[in-house]
């Protein structure tokens, strides 16, 4: 029979050309042998017409090479056969001494049930041995070398023998004692030892016609030509193989080594393209190379470690196979392709399907059954078998036989990693297992072996080595138990060259990836599953099998998985189509006479135990067995409605938490375990709360609240008129429990107050938290009632809330999600190709899990916001991405995540939950909270709401329509609390939903140095000041958008579904504001008669006479949105009768009529400063007590703290451009998020005031882009000096300020060259009449040259007084380098006298009157020379622009100049960071009261 062999393609072709099949001739002696044709059993046979290798079944796989061949014989009705390559062994006991001799021959054919191996002579020479094959008895004088083969170097003979009249030798198949002490006997290779054999390689045919010249004589070859021999180049392999990661290697090349050749023998010892001068050459020596490339394939070296380092698409392809998501607590040093770096010149067949799958599981079910995403399941099935599907009938059968044999010693050419993951000591496994040792290739192929000490790695490495096989390299890092002699003995006995990383660069094992990733996958089965977190081995034993045998879209593996990539054989998932945690039934043998089902929970494939398709099956004792007698539960069984089976499936669950514990503790669900099931798992499950020895109905606490208010004889409630339902109740709160000794904590939620046997509240209510001790009934975290007081509810809940009053919790994962009915289907869109993508995100929501150990659904539109790259990579991982909701922005979100992390803060907030309070989302969810609670705190809110936005519509008749040229908008009801525990609620429009506006949007608000500046102007004049806020600020303005929306069920029954025109600007509204802005400003302008100032807009001002002398002066008004400050003698009178009256009247609220206390963020007052004036001060200390609150909050969360003695802002000598310590994400990512938020509140603070660290927080807020570990802890050392020094105010002293007679004296610049122009100072035409007394500036300013070490750019400095008040102050770095002290001095002069001249513009345009220059000191002489001396020029030509300018300003007399000493330059505070001593706080006195030592403020 005939065969016609086929060439077979190949996934990564060789430079000789492509691989080559076997010959007809080899292919009909295979055949021949298995049709029993002239066999003789155990024989070896030399045949010199085969051109390949061909062993059976007496022989041992040492190695399958993941390559294989198909064949098709000549007959066409014979089916073609596809045959393995694999490296083999025989073993030849010699007939003459005994002794027994290991044969190997590598890259041979694996013909199944074919006794007898066929050996071509042509391996055996190529393998440098002698091949006499001619019998004795053709010989005149036959010696004992003939007929036999020889090895030249050892000289061992192996004698052949006739099989008829074919020559060969008898063999065997390897014992396992051979297989365990290979080592122990003699080799004899009989094929050469390389990886690839091509038997139709043209060099073969060329080599052997170059040994003929033209006249028929064989041609003496040059030395360079001369073909290694394989001892030679075993030699050259050891040498290469000694200068891996070490230098260059050329050298070392053995002279006599052709420079292919040597090309060669280099890519398979280190894996490098060589690089040459003449590629084209194949008669160059290497050693005549000029320079090679230096090998790039050193583990050591960090450049190329670097280099290899991908971290984000690896994540993300092996989540998406795992069916996981994103890890907290695992490192985010990953990285890709090492392997394929290290192993760049490596070739690999890839392996050809050994059967199709067969099995019954579809790729949707495969999809669900293990988390994976269905194009991966597609592919999975679609490249493995189902030898043995699962039955899926309702009888229990036996699962196959036991009939298995394990392999052991594989060669495998590729590349593992290993690392150990490390358990808990709490979180010891149902096995006692604390440590994981995991290998993973450099194609993807997980192994896990469980350990219970650190100690037994080299046990995990032996079980390693059998059940995988033995590696060319392991990469391991540093540790002591992974680098031990025990261990490098081992790997030099299996052949594998151990490879161990650098110090300090472990994060480039590529099992640290994978360690992390099956953290986070076992953790998302287990609480999808509900499964004991004690379960977890079980769990991740099975998720790594999964991900082994799963195609995933990765270009390494070519479409296949990464067991065939590993073994070459096509896996077979029969034993894999179980869920986790999956409910069956099994036979208990033990039951007699009859065998019974009994009820458990799969765990997965059991390994080395039973056959093939056992599984680890979990009892109802808790209790783990290894059955293959199993079957799924049935439709009927699982069905709701089976009350039996349901409620035995509840009592399993029961029992095993009892046992076991869940998912989320490893402590059992005892009775008085404060590790009970969750608040809401027990409040929405019946059959739990059923189970559990406690009661839910509030038996434990005090009695029952009515619904009614208890009240007396003349119905008023009793105790101080406080009612039951008030506003405590429904809060939830993490409480302690006050009978314990042991920290026990939990979240607990508020139920009532309670009452004593007759009724009456207990406790004394009290409008002050702190006084407050009315006793309430709480339900607590195990379920159990307890009663806490009122002020100690209070206290616990401002103690765990941020500034705003959110609850400040990090979403740790997503997992889960659901589709609504009204989501967008892919069946909905038109499908063609230029069609566009549907934004939407309606219809789908996620279940979440926050850090305080609590679930909640959110809709994809809020969590898309908050979390874009999480909902983004969860969507890939579960296949969503090509949903419509998803489409439109998951793609552009992975591409541009690393910048969208950075831009995002990690670190969110439950928006659901402020103060403790629950905050609806929708008024049905209000209302339905109001039940839950007993109360109507939240129907109140929503009825005042609507009672106040009720003018904004005019709700047309049912049926009309909206007139022409009104377009649809919408609106809803959102929900908040006050920190007094109030009920918010607000109407808002969907601004976002509305088109674009065509003129612009702006709406202003005043400036804080206009308040500064209108502030000292009113204590400097006597003038009362008076401030309000405006109720619904903008209904009070009439919108310019023509809107309307259909009224939904807030609108009241009797309007639900009608049109209603919006007439009134509503917040949310893109033009809101400006239509507010204007509203107000024709108010204030026309019908008030105020001026708004050119100088600030949102000033307003117009001519009165005060109420004593009748002098004219001017009344001001600023507005800051709804904020209103009235600067008047009649302040009350004009927000009173003004404009809170008349036809377009604003609604102000009452009880903030009067003189300010709080006023943008800071505390406002009147004081009496040391010389005897009024002023107003503003303090920032509540705002900055209140961050330093939040920050120590954070800290506390990881038990650290803020640092102590703080006695300047930042530490001594630091300089933030030349920290050169970890940067900040590769230490805590939660930690890189909060430094922007550390530096946001610190820029807050210097605007409320804190001048004394304006510097400091300047300095650290150029490094927000890539903050570091030294960066962060100098904003805490920042943080650690504000409450040490939290007691600042910035008082506005209107005290005129002295000019020294001897400064400033004004030049003649007459004989300047400025003299003929008559220079003097612009004054604005429109400039209103200057009433009042003059008020007088002046200016200090500094720079720093040179100040940052890194650029070498300088700082300015400068801060400016308006009498004796400071007004504003300023600190940044310059803009361009400057070379000199001169040219940094006067590039700050210069924007300093910029701001000066813009200053003056405000202060007339406001009416203030300015009659004299501003004062400027300088501390560099050179500059106030060019500046002040009318006969000095300029002598630095790049400073022209700023000579000019500040001398004109001289000339005009707009300012003048004078030189001051550093020690007394205020500026100087504001251009470096001044140490602790009486330089700084003196300076710091002069801007701040209270925060300096005592003896630096003058006495009164």
């Amino acid at each position: 029979m005939a065969g016609n062999p086929r060439r077979c393609s190949t996934d990564t072709p060789t430079g000789g050309g492509e691989h080559q099949v076997p010959d007809a001739y080899t292919l009909n002696r295979a055949c021949g042998m298995l049709a029993g044709i002239g066999v003789s059993p155990a024989m070896t046979e030399l045949d010199s017409h085969a051109n390949w290798p061909a062993f059976g079944e007496n022989s041992t796989d040492l190695e399958h090479t993941g390559r294989s061949v198909e064949v098709y014989p000549y007959d066409t009705q014979l089916k073609a056969r596809t045959l393995s390559i694999r490296h083999k062994a025989v073993a030849h006991d010699c007939p003459y001494t005994g002794r027994t001799t290991l044969c190997i021959a590598k890259n041979a054919l694996h013909v199944d049930g074919m006794q007898t191996n066929l050996l071509p002579q042509w391996s055996l020479r190529e393998a440098g041995k002698i091949v006499n094959d001619i019998a004795k008895q053709h010989l005149d004088e036959p010696s004992s070398d003939d007929h036999c083969i020889i090895d030249p170097v050892s000289n061992k003979k192996i004698h052949l023998e006739l099989n008829g009249i074919f020559s060969g030798f008898r063999t065997r198949a390897l014992t396992d004692e051979e297989l365990d002490n290979i080592e122990d006997y003699d080799i004899f290779w009989l094929t050469p030892d390389t990886e690839e054999w091509d038997p139709n390689d043209p060099e073969i045919e060329s080599r052997e016609a170059s040994l003929m010249s033209e006249d028929g004589n064989v041609r003496v070859l040059e030395p360079g030509e001369l073909r290694p021999s394989m001892a030679e180049k075993a030699k050259l392999f050891a040498e290469i193989s000694n200068l891996i990661g070490v230098a260059d290697v050329t050298d070392d090349v053995p002279p006599a080594v052709l420079a292919d050749d040597y090309d060669c023998i280099t890519s398979q010892v280190c894996s490098l393209q060589a690089g040459f001068d003449d590629p084209t050459s194949s008669s160059r020596l290497a050693s005549e190379v000029d320079a090679m490339p230096e090998p790039t394939a050193a583990l050591g070296d960090d450049a190329h470690l670097n280099a290899a380092l991908q971290l984000n698409q690896e994540r993300i392809n092996i989540c998406s196979a795992l069916g996981s998501l994103d890890h907290h607590d695992w490192d985010d040093d990953l990285f890709r392709d090492l392997g394929e770096m290290i192993a760049s010149g490596e070739v690999t067949l890839g392996a050809l399907d050994a059967g199709k799958a067969g099995g019954t599981v579809s790729a949707q079910d495969l999809s669900k059954l293990w988390q994976v995403k269905i194009q991966d399941a597609e592919r999975t099935v679609a490249a493995t078998t189902q030898r043995h599907p699962q039955n899926l009938n309702t009888t229990i059968t036996r699962q196959l036989n036991t009939n298995d044999r394990m392999l052991r010693y594989r060669r495998l050419h590729s590349i593992f990693f290993t690392d150990t993951m490390v358990i808990s000591e709490k979180y010891k496994s149902s096995r006692q297992y604390r440590y994981v040792q995991v290998f993973v290739s450099d194609t993807g192929f997980i192994y896990v072996h469980f350990m219970r000490h650190q100690r037994d790695y080299p046990q995990a490495l032996r079980a390693f080595s059998k059940e995988v096989g033995a590696p060319d390299i392991l990469v391991c890092d540093p540790h002591p138990s992974q680098t031990s002699q025990d261990v490098r003995k081992y790997c030099n006995q299996i052949g594998t060259t151990l490879r161990v990383l650098e110090a300090r660069t472990q994060w480039a094992d590529k099992a640290e990836l994978y360690i992390g990733i099956l953290k986070d996958a076992v953790r998302r089965d287990l609480r999808a599953s509900g499964a004991p977190i004690i379960l977890w081995d079980y769990c991740m034993e099975r998720r790594a099998a999964i991900y082994n045998v799963t195609v995933r879209d990765d270009l390494k593996l070519g479409g296949q998985t990464a067991y065939a990539r590993t073994f070459g054989d096509t896996p077979d998932i029969s034993n894999l189509v179980w869920s986790w945690y999956d409910w069956c039934y099994y036979r208990d043998d033990d039951s007699f006479p009859m065998p019974r089902e009994v009820l458990g929970r799969v765990l997965g494939p059991a390994k080395n135990q039973g056959n093939e398709m056992a599984q680890y099956v979990l009892q109802i004792n808790g209790e783990v067995v290894v059955r293959r007698t199993l079957r799924r539960l049935r439709p009927d069984e699982l069905a709701v409605s089976n009350e039996v089976e349901s409620r035995r499936r509840s009592l399993f669950d029961t029992a095993i938490q009892q046992k076991l514990g869940t998912s989320y503790s490893m402590q059992p669900v005892l009775p008085g375990n404060e590790h009970q099931a969750k608040l809401e798992d027990v409040l929405n499950d019946e059959l739990l709360k059923e189970e559990l020895p406690y009661k839910l109905d509030g038996e434990e606490g005090s009695p029952d609240a009515p619904i009614a208010d208890v009240v007396d004889s003349q119905g008023k409630p009793l105790n101080d008129n406080i009612s039951f339902t008030d506003a405590l109740v429904g809060v939830e709160v993490v409480m302690s429990d006050p009978s314990e000794n042991d920290n026990r904590k939990g979240l607990c939620k508020v139920l009532r107050a309670a009452v004593d046997k007759d009724g009456k509240i207990i406790g004394n209510a009290s409008e002050h938290p702190q006084l407050n001790t009315v006793l309430y009934d709480v339900q607590c975290w195990d379920g159990a009632i307890r009663q806490y007081r009122a002020n100690v509810i209070a206290e616990n809940i401002l103690s765990q809330v941020d500034l705003d009053g959110n609850v400040g919790v990090h979403l740790q994962s997503i997992v889960d999600h659901r589709r609504e009915a009204d989501a967008v289907r892919r069946e909905e869109l038109t499908g063609a190709n230029n069609s566009k993508l549907r934004f939407t995100t309606r219809g789908w929501k996620f279940k979440v899990l926050w850090s305080d150990g609590s679930y909640e659904w959110i809709h994809l539109s809020d969590l898309k916001e908050s979390n874009p790259v999480d909902v983004a990579e969860y969507a890939k991982a579960r296949g969503l991405a090509s949903e419509p909701a998803f489409a439109w922005w998951v793609p552009y979100t992975l591409k541009k995540k690393t910048a969208i992390l950075k831009a995002v803060n990690s670190r969110v907030c439950k928006n659901n939950v402020k103060y403790g309070v629950r905050v609806p989302r929708s008024l049905k969810e209000a209302r339905r909270f109001d039940r839950d609670n007993g109360n109507d705190l939240w129907e109140k809110a929503y009825l005042k709401e609507m009672k106040n936005v009720g003018i904004a519509f005019r709700i047309l008749a049912d049926g009309e329509r909206a007139p022409v040229g009104y377009s649809k908008a919408s609106g809803h009801l959102i929900f908040d609390v006050k920190m007094d525990f109030t009920r918010k609620a607000r109407w808002v429009k969907d601004g976002h939903r509305t088109p674009n506006l065509d003129t612009s949007s702006y709406a202003g608000v005043v400036s804080r140095e206009s308040v500064r500046i209108l502030l000292t102007y009113a204590a400097l004049h006597d003038i009362p000041v008076c401030a309000a806020d405006i109720r619904n600020a903008y209904l009070s303005a009439k919108s310019s958008e023509k809107h309307y929306i259909i009224c939904g069920a807030e609108f009241g029954v009797e309007n639900e579904g009608r049109v209603a025109i919006i007439e009134r600007a509503l917040y949310g509204g893109k033009a809101a504001g400006r239509d507010y802005w204007h509203h107000l400003r024709n108010v204030m302008k026309n019908k008030l008669g105020f001026t708004s100032s050119r100088g600030d807009p949102d000033v307003w001002f117009r001519e009165s006479r005060r109420n004593g002398d009748g002098e004219p002066y001017y009344e001001y008004v600023l507005i800051y949105t709804d904020d209103i400050l009235v600067i008047s003698d009649n302040a009350e009178s004009v927000l009173r009768n003004e404009l809170g009256s008349g036809f377009d009247k604003f609604e102000l609220k009452e009880e903030s009529i009067g003189p300010p206390s709080q006023y943008l963020g800071g505390k406002l007052s009147l004081v009496e400063t040391s010389n005897n004036t009024k002023a107003w001060q503003f303090s920032s200390s509540q705002y900055v007590q209140e961050a330093v609150r939040n920050v120590e909050k954070y800290l506390a969360e990881t038990g650290r703290i803020l640092p102590r003695k703080c006695l300047t802002p930042l530490s001594s000598n630091y300089r933030p451009e030349i920290d050169t310590s970890q940067e900040l994400h590769e230490v805590d990512e939660a930690d890189a998020a909060f430094f922007h938020s550390l530096i946001g509140m610190l820029r807050w603070i210097v605007e409320l005031g804190r001048a004394d660290i304006c510097i400091e927080v300047s300095l650290l807020s150029h490094h927000l882009a890539l903050p570091r570990r030294g960066h962060f802890d100098q904003a805490l050392h920042i943080f650690g000096y504000l409450r040490a020094h939290h007691n600042a105010a910035m008082v506005f002293d209107p005290a005129e300020w002295n000019v020294p007679a001897t400064d400033f004296q004004k030049q003649d610049w007459n004989y300047s060259v400025y003299g003929c122009d008559g220079l003097t100072e612009e004054l604005p035409e429109d400039m209103p009449k200057p009433l009042g007394k003059s008020m007088r500036m002046h200016v200090y300013v500094d720079s720093d040259h040179a100040g940052d070490s890194l650029t070498r750019r300088s700082r300015t400095g400068f801060v400016v007084f308006l009498n004796s008040a400071p007004i504003y102050w300023f600190s940044k770095r310059q803009t361009s380098c400057e070379t000199s002290t001169f040219g940094s001095e006067f590039i700050a002069m210069k924007t300093a006298c910029d701001y000066v001249k813009g200053l003056r513009y405000k202060l007339r345009m406001m009416g203030v009157r300015v009659d004299e220059p501003t004062y400027i000191y300088g501390d560099n002489q050179s500059v106030l020379a060019n500046t002040s001396n009318p006969g000095s020029t300029l002598k630095k030509k790049s400073a022209a622009i700023a000579y000019h300018f500040v001398r004109e300003g001289c000339v005009k007399d707009a300012w003048r100049t004078h030189y001051i000493d550093t020690n007394h330059n205020v500026a100087d505070l504001f251009t470096k960071a001044l140490p602790s001593g009486e330089k700084r706080w003196r300076f710091v006195s002069y801007l701040l009261a209270y925060v300096a030592p005592k003896q630096f403020y003058p006495t009164t």
